[in-house]
């Protein structure tokens, strides 16, 4: 047709290029890993290290964006519950959570949620009791022990784990005696006599 570009026919030498015009490579393109993005260590972390000594452990923006970046949500959702809340013990004030103790909760929330995921039911009630104890020894706060003595029953309950239930229910008789809750404490105590008998007359 007339005005139609005509094709390059087979032994036609290539076009010339044009200057200022970019030629694209018929190369195929490398693949290039992309890394992922690693957090800049902050003035006092240069300090430490340029005075030979141990960083400061970080803070909680910190865990909370490492957490993110390990793709530990739940984790996130919990540690930022317990790490921006009213303090039970000050009305009116935040609480105040140390930097060793937070890293502290970070590691067993993180590590109950990777072995939720791989079904590992002992290391998860292992990290949520040791979480669970933390706030139980703390004055004024067994309500939150009693919250993640409630996630090791839930996860028991939920894999068939017998024995589990019946420590959650021990430890959650003892949490809920400690905050003044002596009715409730009495049905788990009783459910895990209950529990012990049934599995010793299956024996």
């Amino acid at each position: 047709k007339r005005g139609a570009i005509p094709r390059m026919a087979r032994g036609d030498p290539p076009a010339v290029p044009v200057r200022g015009v970019p030629q694209v490579s018929s190369k195929p393109l490398r693949k290039t890993r992309i890394q992922p993005a690693t957090r800049r260590a902050s003035g006092e972390e240069l300090d430490a290290a340029s005075a030979g000594r141990a960083p400061p452990p970080p803070d909680r923006r910190q865990l909370c964006e490492g957490m993110l970046r390990g793709g530990f949500v739940q984790s996130f959702v919990d540690f930022f519950y317990l790490t921006h809340r009213p303090d039970p013990e000050n009305e009116g004030r935040d609480v105040q959570v140390p930097a060793r103790e937070a890293q502290y909760l970070r590691e067993n929330l993180e590590r109950a949620e990777a072995a939720r995921r791989r079904g590992d039911t002992g290391a998860v009630y292992a990290a949520y009791a040791n979480v669970a104890k933390y706030y139980e020894s703390r004055a004024g706060d067994a309500a939150t022990g009693v919250y993640f003595y409630e996630k090791c029953l839930e996860v028991a309950r939920l894999t068939g784990d017998h024995r589990g239930e019946m420590a959650a229910h021990h430890d959650l008789g003892l949490a809920r005696m400690a905050a003044g809750e002596a009715e409730a404490a009495a049905r788990h105590h009783e459910r895990h006599l209950a529990m012990a008998r049934a599995l010793d007359d299956a024996r």
